[in-house]
């Protein structure tokens, strides 16, 4: 008697018991589980420096609530939002991507990683876009280097896209050792406007490394003014060889030492007047070898320098007014 009772009465508990995992949602995976509606997704044609936006919505399809905890993206032009809080089993969440295309163009793929407390906890996600150029041009204007009071010219084209209205207005840059112009040319085969633009450094431009800008100015809305960087290093009498203070890896105590050479030209004499290292851990000396024409500056670690790394510059000093200083860059890695 008493043992028909129980046999029914643990069916009950175990019915009882089961009842909770029955009322999850078919299909439901253990713990919480990200699924997006889709994971790639083509932003179509767009302008450089235009921006484009695309929602990705994802459910929690497993059986606890979901955590977005971070976004990554592939790099500084797209960006990614994603839903705050909680996502309970069988709700909703959203990653927003926006895209800029800064001055890319052509083909572009971009991905976002999205971290959550997923078991998988990785999800990758990936934009595509065609970025379009209304006017071509280049990114920068390099003269390289340039023996000092030396003119030179560099020169290059602004192509604008087939059957857009363009037009440059100004050119200008903001030193005054540049000079800027324009010409417009004639349309070629496929009617696109064109100009030639020339940007000329003058005698006066200074010694060393220069940054500057050239300013273009359009008729285009979105593009009212372009800015491309002018790049140059102008050279002075000096050579100096090498052009970097570098130890490489070494063992303390055991640095190598490194023997920077100054020479000037006869026509026209430079002395040396000192040597200064920016960091304790490096000494540097001085050597004349002729006066006003060759110089050896010798430069060692000092045997306290034990560990990390070595860094730092080396200043020249000279009595030439127009390159008072040279400054080169100190390298180095202790090796233990």
């Amino acid at each position: 008697m008493n043992i028909r009772l129980a046999l029914p009465l643990a069916l009950l508990l175990s019915v009882v018991a089961a009842g909770p995992a029955a009322a999850q949602p078919a299909g439901a995976a253990p713990g919480p589980k990200i699924e997006f509606d889709e994971y790639e997704f083509d932003l179509g044609e767009m302008y450089q420096d235009e921006e484009k936006s695309h929602v990705f919505g994802f459910s929690n399809i497993g059986d606890t609530p979901l955590i977005i905890k971070r976004t990554q993206t592939s790099c500084g032009c797209t960006a990614a939002i994603a839903s705050e809080g909680p996502i309970a089993p069988g709700g909703r969440g959203e990653i927003r991507v926006s895209y800029n295309s800064k001055k890319t163009s052509g083909a572009q793929s971009k991905t976002v990683s999205v971290y959550s407390n997923a078991p998988d906890s990785v999800a990758t996600l990936l934009v595509k876009a065609k970025v379009k150029t209304d006017v071509t041009y280049p990114s920068t204007v390099s003269f390289g280097k340039v023996a000092r009071a030396t003119p030179k010219e560099q020169s290059f084209e602004m192509i604008a896209e087939e059957g857009l209205s363009f037009e440059v207005v100004k050119v200008e840059t903001d030193a005054p050792h540049f000079q800027a112009s324009f010409k417009k040319n004639g349309k070629g085969p496929k009617q696109n406007a064109s100009y030639n633009v020339a940007v000329k450094m003058l005698p006066a431009a200074p010694i060393g490394a220069i940054n500057s800008r050239l300013k273009v100015y359009t008729n285009l809305p979105k593009k009212p003014m372009i800015e491309i960087p002018i790049l140059a290093y102008v050279q002075g009498d000096l050579k100096v060889t090498p052009e970097a203070v570098n130890f490489g890896t070494f063992i303390p105590g055991k640095a190598a030492e490194v023997v920077v050479k100054v020479e000037a030209p006869e026509a026209h004499p430079i002395r040396v007047t000192g040597a200064k290292s920016s960091t304790p851990d490096v000494v540097a000396t001085v050597t004349t070898i002729r006066e006003g024409h060759a110089y050896e500056i010798h430069c060692t670690v000092v045997p306290t320098k034990i560990d990390g790394r070595l860094s730092g510059k080396l200043t020249i000093e000279t009595s030439d007014p127009d390159e008072a200083k040279r400054d080169l860059p100190l390298i180095g890695f202790v090796k233990k």
